[in-house]
């Protein structure tokens, strides 16, 4: 009996353990994601220091898309850093988001570049 319920014992343990790694695997889109959002905010932190170190010279409107992807950019950060999981279809807008700064990023940054010889 003593050998029947140490085996119970630990079945119950190794199926515990496996729960528990399970658990704690990343999902791979919010990996992708996390990678995309570096990527992105890398980008974005070279034209914002343009746009900062500049102000005065920017357009109001690139000073203002400047602003609203930086706040998007802060609340994507907290929901990647947080808990919550999200569908692999809203991971994919987030990337996709993710992509069309980055290629605003270069456009903008290629402009300002151009104009203030950086």
């Amino acid at each position: 009996m003593k050998k029947k319920l140490t085996a119970i014992v630990s079945i119950i343990l190794v199926l515990g353990l496996l729960v528990c790694l399970t658990g704690c695997g990343e999902n791979e889109k919010k990996q992708e994601a996390i990678t995309e959002f570096n990527t992105t905010a890398a980008a974005f932190n070279e034209v914002k220091d343009v746009v900062n170190a500049n102000a005065s010279e920017i357009p109001e409107d690139v000073i203002a898309d400047c602003q609203s992807m930086a706040e998007l950019l802060n609340q994507y950060q907290g929901f990647l850093q947080g808990d919550q999981e999200f569908s692999d279809e809203q991971y994919d807008e987030m990337i996709e988001w993710f992509q069309s700064v980055q290629e605003w990023a270069a456009e903008t940054g290629d402009q300002l570049g151009e104009y203030f010889g950086g």
